[in-house]
């Protein structure tokens, strides 16, 4: 008699770490098929959203990106990569305040990564707002001084406040 395996116990499709080894090479050509056919074969899988919604993404496709993640979400709310990525194509898509709701609740999560409060300084910085762009950018850089998105953020932000030196 064969052994089952317990059901708590689950295989990972292999494709899934392919998708994202593709993806970091940014070879789309390979990522999105595969990607593709993991969604059409599991069209509630959260992973095969989130494949699918970063494929799209990279590919400047960020409002079908957006609801990819939104799906994602909706199957699996507490998944801060899925956030991380739905506030990015929020703030793509030029909904700053929802994106800064994303981008807080990664910042929640993760305390010690600098992204978040960055991404939030940017979308800040997109309103005119520069105090509070300011605000969070220094946060991401106490935590990564040399953190890029948060050194345009502030230097965005001291030029908007008339800091011309600081920017």
């Amino acid at each position: 008699m064969a052994s089952k395996q317990p059901a708590s116990i689950t295989t990972v499709d292999p494709r899934y770490k392919r998708i994202r080894d593709a993806i970091e090479r940014e070879d789309y050509v390979t990522a999105w098929p595969m990607a593709s056919e993991m969604l059409t074969e599991k069209p509630d899988d959260p992973k095969a959203l989130y494949m699918v919604g970063w494929c799209l993404r990279q590919m400047d496709h960020v409002g079908a990106a957006l609801q990819m993640f939104r799906r994602a979400l909706a199957l699996e709310p507490d998944r801060l990569n899925i956030w991380m990525h739905y506030g990015a194509c929020l703030h793509d898509t030029h909904q700053y305040e929802p994106a800064r709701e994303a981008f807080k609740k990664v910042m929640t999560g993760l305390p010690a990564d600098p992204m978040p409060p960055a991404n939030i300084a940017a979308s800040y910085v997109q309103e005119g707002r520069c105090n509070e762009a300011l605000k969070y950018a220094d946060k991401a850089l106490a935590l990564d001084p040399k953190h890029k998105i948060a050194s345009l953020a502030k230097s965005f932000a001291c030029l908007g406040l008339g800091r011309w030196k600081d920017g």
